[in-house]
């Protein structure tokens, strides 16, 4: 696969459909390649993301996702009042810097807003998926901002030789140093 993709270092691999991370984090890691991963599974993505310091893809670590208005707001979910800030200042990361533009958070409610005027998904797995996400997180919008998290690992996989990976969250995902994860709109 490494001899068919022809990549330099710092050329930019799409990996459409991305899933768990699994051939696009090895192209990236073996051609010192940019990485841009998109899925609209956020589970896929989040697996992608941890994976990726499996394959040694340490530095920057970028991600977008929703982060509550008001931080442990009772009336959203458990998993949905994360305060990404803390949650990675505790997971050893440094420099961390958060940002909402309410134009991000509009494209998403738009988004869903269309999945869900499109009416029966029939076999379309993907509208249909997108279409449960709606009807979860439209309810909630009002509660939350859509952000980009930056931060730095505070130190590299064991012995793994460093790679450049960006995983980004969201219908786009996280980003860990020189490669892009994107998922579907978490």
């Amino acid at each position: 696969m490494l001899q068919v993709a022809d990549l330099a270092p710092g050329q930019t691999l799409v990996d459409l459909g991305c899933g768990r991370g699994g051939p696009g984090l090895w192209l990236a890691r073996e051609a010192g390649a940019l990485l841009i991963g998109v899925d609209f599974s956020p589970v896929a993505a989040d697996q992608a993301t941890h994976r990726a310091v499996l394959f040694g893809l340490t530095g920057p670590l970028v991600l977008t996702n929703w982060q509550p208005n008001v931080p442990g707001d009772s009336r959203l979910p458990p998993r949905a009042r994360i305060d990404w800030p803390s949650l990675l200042r505790g997971a050893g990361f440094t420099g961390v810097e958060m940002e909402a533009r309410p134009e991000w958070h509009d494209t998403y409610t738009r988004v869903y807003r269309a999945a869900l005027s499109l009416g029966d998904p029939g076999d379309d797995t993907l509208l249909a998926g997108l279409q449960d996400e709606a009807r979860q997180r439209l309810p909630l919008a009002g509660l939350q901002d859509r952000v980009v998290v930056i931060a730095t690992a505070a130190r590299a996989s064991q012995g793994i030789a460093q790679g450049n990976l960006r995983a980004r969250r969201g219908c786009l995902g996280a980003i860990v140093g020189n490669t892009t994860c994107e998922r579907g709109a978490s």
